[in-house]
């Protein structure tokens, strides 16, 4: 009997964490530092992930809404970071979503895995020049848009 128990409790947890492809299609979710939220779309190449929030919407100095100032593409410079596809080339593999990330504080493209958790958040974990971070995005409860 404990081993049927057992068995049962490791198939509801595995369905649990179970993934499907379309599982971030409209999901919202802040980013670990709570200043910005994104909005996960279905792309051209793969799933993407659009900045929909900011905490600071707008330029300090010239009160107009912030732009994407640090790309290296000096010609991008002016778009705004409202509606910046930030993921993209999203790819579904082995329960996850791979693809890259552009991080526009810094101008900088990675790799970039996301899985969501048991409670619904999203776990990003971004790879460049051999180092690797991950960080919980917590999952917007109230719509943003």
């Amino acid at each position: 009997m404990k081993y049927i128990l057992f068995v049962l409790s490791l198939a509801c947890s595995s369905i649990a964490v179970a993934q499907k492809e379309n599982d971030l299609l409209g999901k919202q979710f802040y980013r670990a530092d709570k200043k910005a939220a994104v909005c996960f779309y279905k792309g051209e190449n793969g799933y993407e992930a659009r900045t929909i929030w900011l905490m600071y919407p707008l330029d300090k100095k010239t009160g107009k809404p912030r732009t994407d100032k640090y790309n290296p593409d000096i010609s991008k410079r002016s778009t705004p970071l409202i509606g910046l596809s930030v993921m993209y080339n999203l790819k579904y593999q082995n329960n996850s979503w791979i693809g890259e990330a552009y991080h526009p504080a810094h101008g900088l493209t990675a790799q970039v895995e996301l899985s969501l958790t048991k409670d619904g958040n999203l776990k990003v974990t971004g790879r460049k020049w051999g180092i690797t971070k991950s960080e919980i995005w917590e999952k917007v409860e109230k719509n943003l848009q």
